[in-house]
């Protein structure tokens, strides 16, 4: 799924998880890693910042991960 590379992450994220599960729990509820680079979005970073073409993005509900 493609994301907004202008949107900030929390925002996004909320989004891609609306779309992917139907629902969200809010924006505080899920997590946006960058796999490629390793690294976990803050929820006001503006995605394109640090994200290049082709990078692999994972959302996690951080609610129902242990450790996150």
């Amino acid at each position: 799924m493609e994301i907004d590379a202008e949107g900030i992450a929390g925002v996004q994220t909320t989004k891609v998880a609306s779309k992917i599960f139907g629902w969200s729990d809010g924006d505080d509820s899920y997590i946006l890693v960058n796999l490629t680079k390793s690294f976990e979005y803050s929820p006001d970073d503006i995605i394109k910042e640090n994200t290049s073409e082709n990078d692999v993005l994972l959302v996690i509900n951080s609610k129902n991960s242990p450790g996150c």
